[in-house]
């Protein structure tokens, strides 16, 4: 099932996420966000498909 058809508003997305299940998946998150090793793999992640031209997640945009 997708996520869109499971969650069809925000007040559905906001119900879930403070119902127990919600809250432990966002204390799973964290914790995962948390690990400097899985926050490096996401910026790399990003920058790689990011489209050429913009500029990288962990560096300031670049003035005209």
């Amino acid at each position: 099932m997708s996520l869109l058809k499971k969650f069809g508003s925000v007040t559905a997305i906001v119900a879930f996420l403070n119902s127990p299940t919600g809250q432990k998946m966002l204390g799973k998150a964290k914790e995962v966000v948390s690990d400097p090793q899985n926050r490096a793999k996401a910026v790399e992640f990003a920058n790689k498909i990011r489209k050429p031209g913009k500029p990288a997640a962990d560096q300031p945009p670049t003035a005209p």
